[in-house]
């Protein structure tokens, strides 16, 4: 049984992900807020999605932010 992947949804934590990518409005000319170069995306992360999400659902900003503030406070610690 294949379930149906909301595209709209983070695969972590379930809420509205805000991807601009998806939106497949003409009038969309908002770029996507993974794609703002003064953000460096936490691209480990993608290490933590079921296989089934890969490719198929967009990570939430919120969930990016708390896992690279997570791992700069993990580096800090490091002696």
């Amino acid at each position: 049984m294949n379930a149906i992947i909301d595209e709209t949804q983070c695969p972590l934590c379930g809420k509205i992900n805000s991807c601009q990518n998806i939106i497949n409005d003409d009038s969309n000319t908002k770029p996507c807020w993974c794609e703002n170069t003064e953000y460096e995306f936490p691209v480990d992360l993608f290490t933590r999605l079921p296989a089934k999400f890969k490719d198929k659902a967009c990570i939430c900003e919120s969930c990016a932010q708390a896992y690279r503030k997570n791992e700069l406070k993990n580096d800090d610690n490091v002696t």
